[in-house]
This record gives C-alpha cells, structure tokens and sequence, in this order.
C-alpha cells in the first residue's frame, strides 16, 4: 500500500535495509532522493543520511508540495542508495502519493 499525504503535511518512513539474502545491512554511506513520477522533478536532491539497517525519512512540507495545482495527485518516488560508489552499492525505493487539499474537501 502506498502511503498517502495531503499537500503541505509532513511524515516519517520508515526503511528497513537488507541485502539480497535478507539480512539486516548496515551500510557504509546512506543517502537518498525524491523525485515526482508526475512531472519528472527533482524534489530533493541527494541527502545524507546516518548509516543504520533501520534508518527515518523525514518527509516534509517541500516534499509534499504539488508542482501543478491542475494535478489532484502526484506520485513520489524515493531512492535511497547505500554504499555508492562501492562494490556493496545497492538501492531501494518506495513511493508515496501526494494529494491535493482541493481533491480532499
């Protein structure tokens, strides 16, 4: 299930990482990104984030802010990449909508 946000409010993800085996990984480097399927935009660039086999992604105001009002939603996709650069270099990403207030009231 994706994860709804009416524009304007924020949130916390919650990723797991595993390797490919399914064991808990707890990577060297960790950073992501998010960008909109919708209008193919950059939401936020590269973003560091502290190593950990758990990490949160706080999801902000900017991030769920509608790049066209003429759009009722608009899908995100987050990509986080561990290890890049590295032989161990893996990605994961997940995505979450972003409605719009007018389509909610």
């Amino acid at each position: 299930m994706i994860p709804n946000y009416i524009e304007g409010n924020s949130g916390r993800e919650k990723v797991d990482l595993f390797t490919f085996g399914r064991v808990a990984a707890t990577p060297t480097t960790l950073e992501y990104r998010i960008d909109c399927l919708k209008t193919n935009v950059a939401i936020r660039a590269a973003t560091s984030l502290t190593p950990g086999d758990t990490v949160y992604i706080n999801i902000t105001p900017d991030d769920t802010t509608l790049q066209s009002q003429d759009n009722t939603e608009e899908l995100r996709e987050v990509t986080i990449t561990a290890d890049k650069g590295l032989d161990t270099q893996f990605r994961k990403t997940y995505q979450y909508l972003v409605v719009n207030k007018a389509a909610v009231t």
